[in-house]
């Protein structure tokens, strides 16, 4: 199976300097639905993700229930209720829905019927809508059928192995020296199957739009512990904005995504958490952007 190793380029092209003159609202606007009692941290990452990759302006919604706990993670982010103790869809959700610029669906959402439900007609009020949109976590499982946004350039799935097989309905390997052709069929097989683009999540992610693949190959584990794909949701999110084509927003977000966990790895070691890969986006995209000479602060 031929594919191609994602590379600074390609992070590179969608890097672009803010707008002297830009406000929080030109910088873009971005909805994060999902959020449960177990699972609180989720939408608190991939919202603080988005603002540290670049986005101005962020709005989390979540359930009531938690509504105080997920305000006290951060000052920085809006948190707005959509239901009472799971998610609901409403009014109050279509509304953000249409003032955002992309909208992530899922992060720590649950698995209960109501939730997905819920996520289900979010899903289908922003492809409707015609927004950018990633797709993650509990929100993979609420996906019926084809995503039939008429723009399949603007959608992007984000699952593990687990979500994977869901989607495909056939188990993916363990990573290893052999599996990689399997998993780049898998991803492809999802990727034709829902319209949109792919990103399998592992140590070497795969991201395909169903024709294209590329692979993103990091030098570390640092990656490896709980809330990361949040994060690398709420990166994606911003650079959706930067591309008119998903597959390229999601290559290059994966691999800023990656180079955070080798910035972070040569500087203070791979024992990182989710809230490290946050604090470190911008000094990694400044290291990109001096061409990658020297990881080291």
């Amino acid at each position: 199976m031929r594919y191609a190793v994602a590379r600074a380029a390609d992070f590179l092209k969608l890097d672009k300097r803010r707008d002297v003159f830009s406000t929080k609202r030109s910088n873009g606007r971005v909805m994060v639905f999902g959020g449960s009692s177990r699972y609180h941290g989720a939408v608190a990452l991939a919202s603080l993700a988005a603002l540290k990759a670049g986005a101005g302006y962020v709005v989390s919604m979540v359930p009531k229930k938690i509504l105080v706990e997920e305000r006290a993670v951060s000052p920085n982010i809006i948190v707005m209720p959509s239901g009472m103790s799971h998610l609901s869809f409403g009014k109050a959700a279509m509304g953000e829905i249409e003032k955002s610029d992309s909208v992530i669906i899922g992060p720590g959402a649950g698995r209960d019927p109501p939730t997905l439900r819920a996520c289900a007609s979010a899903i289908t009020y922003a492809c409707l809508a015609g927004k950018n949109l990633v797709i993650d976590a509990d929100g993979l499982l609420a996906i019926n059928g084809s995503i039939n946004s008429g723009r399949k350039e603007n959608v992007v799935l984000t699952p593990n192995d687990k979500e994977a097989k869901a989607l495909a309905g056939t188990a993916v390997d363990a990573e290893g020296p052999s599996s990689m052709p399997k998993r780049i069929k898998i991803a492809i097989h999802i990727a034709r199957t829902y319209n949109a683009s792919v990103i399998l999540k592992g140590h070497k992610s795969i991201v395909t739009d169903g024709a294209r693949v590329k692979v993103i190959v990091p030098k570390t584990a640092t990656l490896a512990t709980m809330g990361t794909g949040d994060v690398l949701s709420g990166i994606l999110s911003f650079y959706l904005l930067q591309s008119s084509n998903a597959f390229d927003a999601a290559v290059g977000a994966a691999y800023l995504h990656a180079m955070v966990g080798d910035y972070i790895a040569a500087n203070f070691g791979e024992h990182a958490i989710a809230s490290d890969i946050i604090d470190n986006i911008p000094a990694t995209i400044s290291w990109i952007s001096r061409g990658n000479k020297d990881i080291r602060k």
